[in-house]
């Protein structure tokens, strides 16, 4: 009777002995579980995060891009006042038609300005060099015109007085803010608080993506590499001249329905007031397959503004974009003024800068699903 109890004794406490908790092991394995399920949580909630701040980003840049491209669009119906050259000639008839392009051109550096200095920068006076018949000899001839002065833009006006103030902070991202808001007031209910931000130092407001970075602009970028909307006319430096005048035949400029082009020969800072001198002239050197002539200068093409958003990246990649994007100067000008950038292909590298989705989150306005 007393081996039973002792045997039961034992069994007692042996089962105290391995009952009192869990191994080193045990405990190790559960803490590797439950640090691996925590770490998937916060990849999953991180990417949610990620997921949506890029579509709020893309919904504001979309929006952006719809009251840009309204704005875009009218200019090709707008009424500039251009001079009538005298004569009825073709000659007279083609500057007339270049002096209204050019002024209208001057008309959206002004309205739709990406820089401090291009707001600055007041109407632009124009003079057309062009090639024309003898009547006596029959030779052709040089002709240059007069300086004629592009109409001044009332949201100029405005503009420069907001600018004015300007820490020179975000200039194209609150440049854009001025376009879309002041150059249409009605719109200001697309937008929440959420996509604008207010720069306390000057108090200029500028739109914000779902990271709260600035929301850049371009007016146009015609070297702008990752567009699905507008040409890509890869490395520039490599197109021939007919190369490039074929993306030209392919997706025209709408502002230049007649083609009539020219670019921008010299400049001067005179008065306060920029002169640049338009070389019209061009030099018929080659024929296509239907023996038709073919202009040997670069025609321009269909350009649309540029809206990006760095994509949750820090924003130093697009000081160098900040500080470069639509003015410059020209090689060899003794004024230390800045340019206006009038002539959309002045920079033919313009925008090739930007970070290209191979390598950097951008989110842009020029995807083609937009």
């Amino acid at each position: 009777m007393s081996g039973f109890r002792l045997q039961a004794s034992g069994f007692s406490s042996d089962r105290r002995k391995h009952s009192g908790g869990f191994t080193l092991v045990e405990l190790l394995m559960v803490i590797t579980i439950i640090g691996i399920l925590t770490g998937i949580s916060v990849t999953v909630v991180r990417q949610a995060y990620h997921t949506a701040r890029v579509a709020r980003t893309n919904a504001t840049i979309a929006k952006l891009d719809r009251v840009l491209m309204e704005m875009y669009a009218d200019y090709e119906n707008r009424r500039v006042p251009s001079p009538n050259f005298t004569g009825t000639s073709p000659e007279a008839a083609m500057v007339t038609q270049a002096a209204r392009l050019w002024f209208l051109r001057d008309m959206i550096r002004m309205e739709m300005p990406c820089n401090k200095a291009e707001i600055e920068a007041g109407p632009v006076n124009f003079s057309f060099r062009y090639e024309y018949v003898n009547r006596n000899t029959g030779l052709k001839e040089i002709g240059t015109t007069g300086f004629v002065s592009a109409p001044e833009s009332p949201l100029r006006r405005l503009y420069a007085q907001e600018m004015g103030k300007s820490n020179n902070d975000y200039l194209p991202a609150k440049c854009l803010y001025l376009v879309v808001m002041y150059g249409n007031p009605e719109v200001r209910e697309l937008f929440q608080d959420r996509e604008i931000a207010t720069d306390p130092e000057d108090n200029l407001s500028y739109f914000v993506d779902g990271w709260g970075n600035p929301i850049y602009f371009l007016r146009w970028a015609p070297g702008l590499a990752l567009s699905e909307r507008q040409p890509n006319v890869g490395n520039w430096s490599s197109f021939t001249d007919e190369e490039k005048n074929a993306v030209a035949v392919n997706k025209p400029d709408p502002l230049d329905p007649t083609e009539v082009g020219g670019f921008i020969e010299s400049c001067n800072f005179t008065n306060n007031r920029w002169e640049f001198t338009t070389n019209l002239i061009t030099e018929w050197t080659w024929k296509d397959n239907n023996n038709d002539p073919q202009s040997s200068y670069v025609r321009g093409w269909a350009l649309l503004p540029v809206v990006m958003s760095s994509g949750g990246e820090p924003t130093d990649s697009f000081d160098t974009m900040k500080l470069a994007s639509c003015v410059g100067d020209v090689e060899g000008n003794s004024n230390d003024a800045i340019i206006p950038t009038v002539d959309p292909f002045y920079f033919p590298t313009l925008g090739s800068f930007l970070p290209n989705k191979a390598n950097h989150a951008v989110i842009h306005n020029h995807s083609a699903r937009r």
